[in-house]
């Protein structure tokens, strides 16, 4: 890869779910953590206020209130069960 064509941060994350999908499908709950990861490339590039609060606010990460977004990043990975 030359210098000018430089590769896409959320590469990496998009190819796995990519990968993850044609492999499982996308119905099924196979590829959840390659999709979280893919989905938290993308709020850290884009959104960045937004996911630093959410990936990394020990406060929002470790209590206060539950939403869909928190619940599935803590069963997902294993390193976020004791957050429970």
């Amino acid at each position: 890869m030359s210098h000018s064509q430089q590769q896409h941060p959320c590469e990496a994350p998009s190819s796995a779910v990519q990968l993850c999908h044609l492999y499982h499908g996308i119905q099924g709950e196979e590829c959840v953590q390659e999709e979280l990861l893919e989905k938290r490339c993308f709020a850290e590039l884009l959104c960045r206020q937004e996911a630093k609060r959410f990936y990394y606010d020990p406060l929002r990460r470790g209590g206060g209130e539950a939403s869909c977004s928190t619940l599935v990043e803590t069963f997902a990975f294993e390193e976020n069960r004791g957050l429970l």
